[in-house]
């Protein structure tokens, strides 16, 4: 698979999937290896309906819809607490963050 990435430049990757059973439930594990590189990345999913390359690619997507989260906790500030739950929040607006 060829993925283009937004700074202009491509990466070439190779990725096989099989089944199994994880927790008592049926798993796909998915392992992708960068041609170039050779990083290797793996992902996991309870989809079986879709195919092994749409699979692959949502999961190539996921970095780049994290990213702009990322950048807006830490200008928020969240960068060093942990702002999952509302105690946790309210902790880190008294001055317990940091």
């Amino acid at each position: 698979m060829v993925l283009r990435h937004e700074t202009g430049g491509v990466s070439v990757w190779k990725y096989r999937g099989c089944e199994g059973f994880a927790a008592r439930h049926r798993q796909r594990l998915i392992a992708a290896v960068n041609v170039a590189t050779h990083e290797v990345k793996y992902y996991t999913t309870n989809d079986r309906r879709r195919s092994l390359r749409t699979v692959v690619r949502v999961a190539f997507r996921r970095a780049a819809i994290e990213h702009p989260f990322r950048l807006v906790e830490h200008e928020a500030g969240f960068t060093h607490s942990e702002g999952r739950n509302y105690r946790a929040l309210r902790r880190y607006f008294r001055g317990g963050g940091r």
